[in-house]
């Protein structure tokens, strides 16, 4: 009798992050999120690869429709892999806004869409 193999489990930890949505960086796929209080205090910058799924309420959407919605919460799932933070899952929890949402001058973050580098983030 041959001894039952079972399929490699990943090691790789999944982590959770909510907080806001401070920069969209489509040249470099990634995104920027300022953990909520009880996240920590340090930015986190989410690479965005193929298996990265967006979800906006209910449906799938892609990295160019976060620039409308910088400024929002978001939860996310993601994984670390090589000194670098790859994005799982990203949920926005009301949904697709049609235009960017309304900020006050004070602390309004920075959407990024062109070739200019985001601060470095861990």
């Amino acid at each position: 009798m041959e001894p039952s193999v079972s399929p490699t489990r990943s090691t790789k930890r999944t982590y959770k992050l909510h907080g806001t949505l401070v920069g969209v960086d489509l040249p470099h796929q990634c995104i920027v999120i300022q953990p909520s209080k009880y996240d920590g205090t340090r930015v986190r910058r989410l690479i965005i690869r193929s298996d990265s799924e967006i979800i906006a309420g209910t449906e799938r959407r892609v990295l160019a429709d976060l620039i409308a919605d910088v400024g929002e919460w978001v939860n996310a799932h993601y994984v670390n892999e090589d000194h670098c933070a790859f994005l799982k899952q990203l949920h926005l929890p009301r949904g697709m806004t049609s235009s960017p949402p309304t900020r006050s001058t004070q602390g309004s973050p920075v959407t990024r869409t062109g070739s200019e580098l985001l601060p470095k983030a861990s």
